[in-house]
């Protein structure tokens, strides 16, 4: 019977490797072993996409280290399972200030003390440094690895090294500590309000997102298909200039917040530059002075007009300023984000627009739209929601959750200074 060429070999380096490996793979489920070339590495290490690690480069000795470690993915960090010590990982730079160097400090969190201190960094961490390549733009700075990294080269260089930039590499230390993401995070943003308290310059853990799946379509890159070759500007409000400038930047929290500030500028300086068009409308009436109770009673009326609640003022100053047909195509974009509820990390409830979507509903509940709008501001905003006593962390899940609405606010907030005092 003739040989299949392409099975692989019963033995190959690949399955070998995996199964000196089974404890790191077992302990770090978001990472896998695969052949890249002729080289075997590891993808995903701490589940970040930005990383790997070249196992070819410790062939010998790699897996003891590696079996021994679980690498949390909220963290830069490693978690050595045999002694429970978790490390993160700070820096190998000479700028390290002195009395953080030696800092030692018991932690007492819910009725447990934790032993906390900046030493050396473990032999295993600066073996991971040596393995650890960035393949990527990275969100987590390739979890701090690079000083140790230049200090390992450095190392190897020794006096050839005229200028070296680094020193022992410094890592920040909890020890015995039962290995769960849930109650490290915890402890972490305790121990960050608490070291800053006493120092206002001391290191802080940094919190690293987790990959969640993120649906969310991008607006297009042209407005109206293509960039105009003639642009007729108009004089735009020097703070909504601000506004807008601000509502580009950061993150997607600051964004929606700076694009609601500027639909709520336009909409409230409509609203008041509408009423004093139609009080200077009865006093013009030439006779006026004739029948004073009748101005007195339309002014009246005109200012209770004007005392709309906020959501009312904003919803009529968008149904009559701008075309709600463009702000349905952003909808669009992004349906399944509008028509189920959604529960944020801190409580917050974003509501539906509706069951089923479409234009003619999106019209019909513009109100309601513009309710959520503001409940979001204010849910990003105030300490708790007034109404429901909620509010919406700062949590990547919260982040991934509020970019459609981002999208939105801009949209609309970028339409309604377009045709700003034209109305």
């Amino acid at each position: 019977m003739p040989k299949n060429k392409n099975k692989k070999p019963a033995n190959s380096k690949l399955d070998l490797t995996r199964k000196k490996l089974t404890k790191f793979i077992e302990n770090n489920p978001f990472s896998t072993i695969e052949k890249i070339g002729e080289d075997i590495v590891i993808k995903k290490p701490w589940g970040d996409f930005s990383i790997i690690f070249d196992l070819s480069m410790k062939a010998d000795s790699i897996d003891l280290v590696l079996n021994n470690l679980c690498l949390p993915p909220s963290f830069s960090a490693i978690y050595h399972i045999d002694t429970k010590d978790l490390e993160f990982i700070y820096t190998a730079f000479k700028s390290v200030d002195k009395n953080v160097k030696t800092r030692s400090f018991s932690f007492f969190y819910e009725k447990k003390e934790y032993k906390c201190n900046f030493s050396k960094a473990s032999d295993r961490l600066l073996k991971i440094a040596e393995i650890a390549f960035p393949i990527d733009v990275s969100l987590t700075d390739h979890r701090n690895l690079r000083s140790l990294q230049l200090y390992n080269f450095e190392s190897r260089q020794g006096k050839d090294i005229k200028f070296p930039v680094t020193d022992e590499p410094i890592s920040f230390w909890i020890r015995d500590i039962e290995y769960n993401e849930d109650v490290i995070t915890q402890l972490a943003h305790h121990m960050n309000f608490y070291m800053v308290y006493y120092d206002m310059k001391s290191p802080r853990i940094v919190f690293h997102s987790q990959n969640i799946e993120n649906k969310t379509t991008q607006p297009p890159r042209y407005r109206d298909g293509a960039f105009s070759s003639k642009i007729t500007a108009r004089k735009i409000d020097d703070n909504l200039l601000r506004y807008w400038d601000a509502s580009k930047k950061g993150n997607y929290f600051h964004r929606f917040i700076y694009s609601y500030r500027i639909i709520e500028y336009c909409a409230f300086s409509y609203i008041d530059s509408k009423a004093k068009s139609s009080i200077r409308k009865i006093l013009a009436t030439p006779n006026s002075l004739d029948n004073l109770d009748k101005v007195v009673d339309g002014v009246v009326g005109v200012l209770n007009s004007s005392k709309l609640n906020d959501d009312k003022k904003i919803e009529e100053f968008i149904e009559k300023t701008i075309d709600l047909k463009k702000i349905w195509l952003e909808v669009q974009r992004n349906l399944h984000a509008f028509n189920k509820d959604i529960k944020c990390d801190g409580g917050y409830v974003i509501s539906a627009f509706a069951d089923k979507m479409n234009e003619d509903e999106f019209t019909r509940s513009f109100a309601k739209f513009v309710t959520i709008l503001r409940g979001i501001r204010n849910a990003l905003s105030h300490g708790k929601d007034q109404k429901t006593s909620t509010v919406i962390t700062p949590t990547h899940k919260n982040l991934i959750t509020i970019q459609p609405w981002t999208f939105l606010a801009s949209a609309i907030a970028d339409e309604v200074m377009i045709y700003q005092g034209l109305h």
